[in-house]
């Protein structure tokens, strides 16, 4: 694991860890994205556009999809972890769909049933 700093950008507000422990998810309000850095060599992979004021994130139970709370816009930005491109280049982090939510949302759980 290499050593040093990594600018995360101008409002930081949430951060989550994948759970293999290799990447970290950082919301950037003011940016209005979700920023993927790979824990092992610091380096950013990624930036998702994913809506107005992103703040509180949360994992699907699987860990698939990474859920944001746009509290500026008052959505559910839902990215994909982990997508394909139509030539098979792999990619870390890509918007999948948006879902309305209410007036300034600042905090998201996930809640996982099993059917018998």
């Amino acid at each position: 694991m290499k050593s040093g700093a990594s600018l995360i950008g101008a409002h930081p507000t949430h951060g989550i860890v994948s759970a293999d422990n290799g990447l970290l998810y950082i919301s950037n309000y003011s940016a209005n994205t979700v920023g993927v850095y790979s824990i092992d060599d610091g380096k950013r992979l990624n930036a998702v556009q994913v809506g107005d004021g992103p703040d509180a994130l949360a994992f699907s139970s699987a860990g698939h999809l990474l859920l944001v709370a746009n509290s500026r816009s008052g959505d559910i930005a839902v990215v994909r972890t982990l997508s394909y491109s139509p030539k098979g280049e792999r990619k870390i982090g890509a918007l999948f769909t948006m879902l309305p939510a209410a007036k300034q949302p600042s905090a998201i759980a996930v809640k996982a049933f099993q059917v018998p």
